[in-house]
């Protein structure tokens, strides 16, 4: 791996330098080795699976963060009725405070995934750019270095020296295809989307983090905004139907982006959201005795 590293700056180096004679000296060092291609990995997705994706984040966070802090709130409820016998307005100031602490959790998380999803995107285009750069000055410098690299590439895939030789001279003669050839199959490297400029992607990610993620709010705003006094658990456990019957929809939509049964990948995005719940509640119920004030 390091050997590949190091075959790799030595590339880079003399393309940015322009010094085509240390072109041909890397090309011509790496001839006797097997040739190797750079494993380096990208996964594209389109706009809707991004929605679907992160919304379900959303609402797993949401509904983690309603779970834990409803778990130990409600101890503190219970203290407070028995206390001051104001049960109902203590339950009140918990909702109000469970709805401000994950509001401000959504919109700073959702901010920092479409920054780090524009960044990813960004960075990305700008590597991808340079590379093609580098493979085409290559190309106008020593085609015949580009040209052997491939024709071994080919014969490990199972071609013989001979049709991998015909298969490259007829490619080599089309310089724009036959560098998309290269960075595809040596460098494992796929164009990035230009129809998803990474500043929409940014958004998208947010909104859709932030707008699914409010959906386990729903009952608390509602009691909070009508001013009903319903019960805390009652909001807890509306909360999570809500939370489920909306991973059962994510789960349903990202079935058309996957191999399998659609209401088999709903059924795992629910039961994956349902640990994740019973999760946060276990840690909730292991703080009861924590001194929080």
């Amino acid at each position: 791996m390091n050997g590949l590293r190091n075959r790799a700056s030595t590339a880079r180096a003399a393309f940015q330098n322009k010094d085509a004679n240390a072109s041909r000296a890397y090309h011509a060092s790496v001839f006797d080795e097997p040739h190797k291609t750079n494993n380096i990995k990208r996964d594209y997705a389109k706009y809707a699976d991004s929605i679907v994706h992160n919304g379900t984040n959303g609402v797993v966070y949401t509904s983690i963060i309603i779970a834990g802090l409803c778990k130990i709130s409600s101890l503190t409820a219970i203290a407070g009725q028995a206390a001051t016998g104001g049960a109902p307005d203590l339950q009140s100031a918990i909702a109000a405070i469970v709805i401000a602490i994950t509001a401000l959790s959504l919109v700073g998380n959702g901010i920092w995934l479409a920054l780090v999803h524009y960044q990813k995107k960004s960075d990305y285009r700008a590597f991808y750019e340079n590379e093609r750069r580098r493979e085409q000055w290559e190309c106008e410098n020593y085609l015949e270095g580009e040209q052997r690299e491939m024709v071994e590439l080919y014969q490990e895939r199972g071609l013989s020296r001979e049709d991998a030789e015909s298969v490259i001279a007829i490619v080599s003669q089309h310089k724009d295809f036959f560098v998309d050839v290269m960075m595809k199959e040596e460098l494992n490297l796929i164009p990035p989307d230009k129809s998803k400029p990474p500043h929409m992607l940014g958004l998208v990610i947010f909104l859709s983090f932030t707008l699914f993620g409010l959906i386990p709010l729903g009952p608390f705003l509602h009691a909070n905004l009508t001013k009903a006094p319903i019960p805390l658990a009652t909001l807890v456990y509306d909360s999570m139907c809500v939370s489920g019957v909306c991973l059962l929809v994510c789960g349903y939509l990202k079935g058309l982006f996957t191999v399998g049964s659609r209401w088999r990948a709903a059924a795992r995005t629910l039961a994956s959201g349902a640990v994740a719940f019973g999760s946060a509640f276990l840690v909730g119920s292991g703080l009861k005795h924590v001194e929080l004030i």
